[in-house]
């Protein structure tokens, strides 16, 4: 996809204020179904899991919607790794709204220092050296 300015909708970087918040988002891929008359989401994954939630993918369209006045409401991940797109992500589910909302209390717990320990993504996480939560596995490595 291209937009109105005719840049390519590659890499494009989304700053959408929510509720007084600025979000900056970096969108991979947009492409555009001439059959379908519909813009697509496509997010670049390289690791070896599929996210198990779309919410990514409906923040983007939110901030293609907000920022360049793109309607989005179909996303995909690639998975590099496997060279296939997941399952189609239904972005329409997620209207203004609820992402609107999700920035408030994401904001409200940050304010208020509450950060809940996601265990499933603490291999990823930038502060494991320094939560309490963290235990560290056998396979791990000090690096």
């Amino acid at each position: 996809a291209k937009l109105s300015d005719g840049t390519p909708a590659i890499e494009l970087e989304a700053s959408p204020t929510v509720n007084g918040v600025l979000v900056k988002m970096f969108i991979d891929r947009v492409f555009y179904d001439t059959e379908a008359e519909e813009y697509i989401i496509v997010d670049l994954k390289t690791g070896k899991t599929t996210p198990s939630s779309s919410l990514q993918l409906a923040f983007y369209s939110y901030g293609l919607r907000k920022v360049f006045g793109l309607k989005v409401t179909k996303g995909y991940y690639w998975m590099a790794r496997k060279g296939e797109l997941s399952p189609t992500s239904n972005l329409a589910a997620y209207d203004d709204s609820k992402i609107e909302s999700l920035v408030s209390m994401f904001d409200r717990a940050r304010k208020d220092n509450i950060f809940i320990p996601n265990y499933v993504a603490c291999n990823m996480c930038g502060y494991t050296a320094h939560c309490e939560w963290y235990i560290k596995k056998e396979n791990d490595t000090d690096e």
